[in-house]
């Protein structure tokens, strides 16, 4: 019976943090969207008047390079800031506990007591719990 309530620790830390870290990338995703669609207006026309501004300054090549290397930069500095990715500590505490959990329900005390709870019906599935039984049992001695 540990092996069953081991096997569902298991499953509620994995489902707690598959939720935390789909919740993450929801709220990313989002913020993203939200984000690209008040900045798009805004860059167009800080581009426009960047480039009229870098027009009668220097020459017009000169100008829309500048604009260019400027608009990379940027690019790429958002970038890196949207795709930097943040632990999620109660989510690296789910990932932890399944780990211990599965780690428990393999050890050979606990597969044995898991065996004595299923209910076998045909002689060759108790045939082969007794030889699991008797591999288990050796592998637990060494």
């Amino acid at each position: 019976m540990r092996a069953l309530s081991l096997l569902g620790v298991a499953a509620r830390a994995e489902g707690i943090r598959l939720k935390r870290e789909a919740g993450a990338k929801l709220r990313q995703g989002i913020l993203l969207a939200a984000a690209a669609l008040f900045a798009l207006p805004s860059l167009t026309f800080a581009q426009i008047a960047a480039w009229i501004w870098l027009e009668r300054q220097t020459n017009g090549l000169q100008g829309t390079l500048l604009l260019a290397g400027a608009n990379l930069l940027l690019m790429a500095v958002l970038l890196f800031v949207a795709l930097r990715s943040k632990s999620d500590l109660v989510a690296e505490q789910a990932k932890a506990l399944r780990q211990q959990s599965l780690a428990a329900i393999t050890t050979p005390a606990t597969l044995l007591d898991a065996l004595d709870t299923l209910p076998w019906q045909r002689p060759a599935m108790r045939l082969g719990a007794l030889i699991l039984n008797r591999i288990m049992r050796s592998r637990g001695r060494r």
